[in-house]
């Protein structure tokens, strides 16, 4: 596989899942604030962001209905654009880099370039494996994109929080690297499994369908082939028929 081709795949893989985050980006953002408002001490039965409505109507009430997506937005786009750039684009090369060897040994292909399909769990351990990179490495956007979630006002009114990319560094110097990896082990396992779910299971079964339906369609020719001989044979049965009838004829 072309550097180019992988290229195309991580970036349509990313900018698909950020282009949906960005639509979603208000249920994120309501999800947070009533996550995280038991935790600044607001009493349960008075808090602001009790259910969903309420929550919604004070984000508006905060800045309008653009509040809804801002602030978070870039973060939200930045941390879909390079997590899932990494578990998606690269599943495909890392489960073919990893694993069409030991295919192509265990069917005894004599050059080694026959190829079949992996088996589940090695589809399981690719996307594990490429779900856990995309975490890793968009670990402190998403640390950034929750900072904003969490609500204007505080720590975010900061100019030096603004514009989003200034977060990163404001964020190192403050809580050093560590500030940056917060919550990195929960982010790994989750977008391990979340791979290994909707990538390995979405290619196998397409692998599956792919061949069942290949078998259909070779039962369907098998049995058309079978069709056909014995149409050819009836006519030959036919032809042989009038060929001894117009002898008789003659002989009369």
């Amino acid at each position: 596989m072309s550097f180019t081709t992988i290229a195309a795949q991580c970036l349509v893989g990313g900018g698909s899942n950020a282009y949906t985050s960005a639509l979603l980006n208000p249920f994120d953002s309501i999800k947070t604030r009533m996550q995280v408002e038991r935790m600044r001490g607001d009493a349960r039965s008075g808090a602001t962001h009790g259910t969903v409505r309420s929550s919604a109507a004070a984000i508006v009430r905060e800045g309008g209905l653009v509040n809804l997506w801002m602030p978070g937005l870039t973060a939200t786009m930045l941390r879909e654009m390079v997590n899932c750039s990494a578990r998606t684009g690269l599943y495909v090369p890392v489960r073919d880099l990893l694993f069409s060897g030991d295919q192509c040994r265990r069917e005894g292909s004599s050059r080694g370039t026959k190829k079949t399909e992996t088996t589940l769990l090695e589809k399981i351990a690719a996307a594990m494996l490429t779900g856990t990179l995309g975490s890793v490495i968009s670990n402190p956007t998403d640390v950034v994109k929750v900072r904003f979630l969490n609500g204007a006002g505080g720590e975010l009114s900061s100019p030096r929080w603004f514009p989003t990319l200034a977060a990163y560094p404001a964020l190192l110097l403050e809580e050093g690297a560590a500030g940056l990896l917060r919550g990195l082990t929960p982010s790994v396992l989750r977008g391990a499994f979340i791979a290994a779910g909707e990538l390995a299971t979405y290619d196998h079964c397409k692998g599956e369908l792919r061949a069942a339906l290949a078998r259909r369609r070779r039962r369907g020719k098998r049995k058309r082939g079978r069709q056909g001989e014995e149409k050819e044979g009836k006519e030959d049965v036919v032809d042989l028929d009038l060929e001894l009838g117009l002898e008789e004829e003659k002989k009369k």
